[in-house]
């Protein structure tokens, strides 16, 4: 998304090095799991150059939560303010000593936290939504709890109406091989908090237009 203070980029997905060196960036338990990545083309980096922008162009990212997919490309834009739900970098503060799910290489360049809030911003009645100082008023954060710890969703308005990322929320991400959607879930997973998520979204699409897309429809964000 282009503002007047940057390029708000959400999720970084997985990024150059993770590409160079997936073994050590990504693990080899991620990597037995799903589909080794070998494109760069299909990184956030090689997008944004795609569309005329310099990396440093970037200047937010928002994290819908930080499984390993997401926050690949971290390193890839240094100079960002990485925004997080508060909740999630207790993740970071716990170092090595988390769920494979979390690579701790992927923030070892010490990226520029910018952790947030729960606030009382009024957003068709969801719970918990914040604005982000700095970025336009059109662009709010959502808590989505159920998949991850501080797992969250990313509002933005539009000409056609509001669009929501629900990063995970809506689509639970499909292991490559034939594995049951628990192994998508992270430490803070909550089946109770899932399922409260997703009717919430069912609500916010049917009775107020809302456009839900996920992380992983990939034909929904081509279409965006």
């Amino acid at each position: 998304m282009e503002t007047v203070g940057g390029l708000v980029l959400v999720d970084t997905g997985i990024g150059l090095i993770d590409i160079a060196v997936p073994w050590r960036r990504l693990g080899l338990k991620w990597l037995a799991l799903f589909e080794t990545p070998t494109n760069p083309e299909n990184t956030a980096a090689y997008q944004i150059r795609k569309q005329g922008y310099a990396l440093a162009d970037v200047r937010h990212i928002v994290v819908t939560h930080l499984h390993s997919e997401h926050t690949g490309g971290l390193a890839d834009f240094p100079d960002a303010y990485v925004h997080v739900h508060s909740r999630a970098t207790e993740i970071v503060a716990a170092g090595t000593k988390t769920s494979w799910r979390y690579r701790h290489q992927h923030w070892a360049h010490h990226p520029h936290w910018e952790p947030w809030q729960e606030g009382n911003v009024a957003w068709f009645g969801m719970r918990g939504v914040q604005r982000i100082v700095g970025i336009p008023e059109d662009i709010l954060l959502v808590p989505l709890p159920g998949h991850d710890l501080g797992h969250s969703g990313v509002a933005v308005r539009t000409e056609r109406g509001w669009w929501l990322h629900a990063g995970d929320a809506r689509s639970p991400i499909r292991p490559h091989r034939t594995l049951p959607d628990m192994f998508g879930l992270g430490v803070d997973a909550s089946l109770f908090g899932a399922s409260f998520t997703r009717r919430r979204l069912m609500s916010l699409a049917e009775h107020h237009g809302v456009r839900i897309i996920g992380s992983h429809d990939i034909a929904d964000l081509s279409e965006s």
